[in-house]
């Protein structure tokens, strides 16, 4: 027995433990299925280099970086595939909490922006009652299609996406530069070895692998099935804290894990904001990529790793939210 509550969380019988269990069973079915879908992988390519001879052997060997991503990003493709279903029931739930909220916001805007007491006022919305009337017929047609969240002109969808892709990447690189400033990459040896495989790997195997599958897979298990979930049990804030969390976790080691909890959290943001699964997908694909193509080329990263480029970009990621929240009647 379930009952909404406001934005789109729900109040229900189920324990804690209960609801806790039901947001980590989807993260341990991923990582299992990930993980033996790695070691099954490793062991099929080894029996091909076994049957098909020393050459074949030598070239897999030369493009070891190279085939581990590739194995590494099928494996997150399976373990992604394993909870899909999963994952597609939260969105659809998302996509109407989402639309309802967003309609609600615009229509408590309009209420206070009507003067109260105004005569004048009362008599126009009388007169144009018909036209009101009209208007709130063609938000239920579009309701019906799904729409709503935002203003669908695609002037704005372009320069709201654009500002994103900003966003995201002054946020990626910033951060990263910090880093580097304070030292902490550098005194850890596990993202040491973890950067040595990831820059390994062929440019344009590279960008597929970060830009474009990594960030659609990871968005699926983590804003799209358990952020989801865990914002219908626990409400808004404690569910970007603890997703934001578990996504820096996930990566294993110190570096790689508070900065997958800081850009866990924006990214989360941005679903919050545009009110699309689209979102967080371009945010992490616009932020790997970044990072993927200026630590690729060692003389770039060098000369990019200054005290004032990371202010810039800090600078440019403060405006860009700041423009962002300007943009939207009711934001996160």
């Amino acid at each position: 027995m379930m009952e909404w509550k406001t934005e789109g969380r729900i109040k229900t019988s189920e324990s804690s433990f209960r609801k806790s269990a039901n947001v980590l069973l989807p993260f341990l079915i991923y990582f299992v299925v990930h993980d033996l879908a790695q070691v099954l992988l490793i062991f099929l390519v080894n029996m091909s280099i076994a049957a098909w001879g020393s050459t074949y052997g030598e070239m897999m060997a030369e493009n070891r970086a190279t085939v581990n991503g590739l194995l590494n990003a099928l494996s997150l493709a399976i373990g992604m595939a394993a909870v899909w279903p999963m994952a597609r029931r939260e969105l659809k739930w998302a996509k109407i909490w989402m639309r309802d909220s967003y309609l609600s916001g615009i229509h408590k805007l309009d209420r206070c922006k009507k003067p109260c007491g105004d005569g004048e006022a009362e008599s126009n919305k009388e007169r144009n009652n018909g036209k009101g009337n009209n208007k709130k017929s063609n938000d239920e047609k579009s309701n019906d299609r799904g729409e709503g969240c935002q203003d669908w002109s695609i002037g704005k969808k372009v320069r709201e996406y654009a500002l994103l892709i900003v966003i995201a990447v002054s946020v990626a690189l910033g951060v990263n530069i910090l880093f580097v400033l304070l030292g902490i990459t550098g005194a850890s040896e596990s993202y040491q070895e973890v950067a040595k495989r990831q820059y390994g790997v062929a440019f344009g195997m590279g960008l597929l692998i970060y830009g474009v599958i990594s960030p659609l897979a990871e968005e699926i298990v983590f804003r799209g099935l358990i952020y989801n979930r865990m914002r219908r049990y626990f409400g808004r804030w404690i569910s970007v804290i603890a997703c934001g969390a578990m996504f820096g976790i996930y990566h294993g080691n110190p570096v790689q894990g508070i900065y997958g909890c800081i850009l866990g959290i924006a990214i989360t943001w941005s679903y919050e904001r545009y009110c699309s699964f689209l979102a967080p997908v371009l945010f992490h694909a616009a932020a790997n990529g970044a990072v993927f193509t200026v630590g690729y080329d060692g003389i770039a990263k060098g000369n990019i790793v200054t005290p004032l480029n990371c202010a810039v970009l800090f600078g440019i990621a403060i405006l860009g939210f700041a423009a962002a929240w300007r943009m939207k009647n009711k934001v996160f």
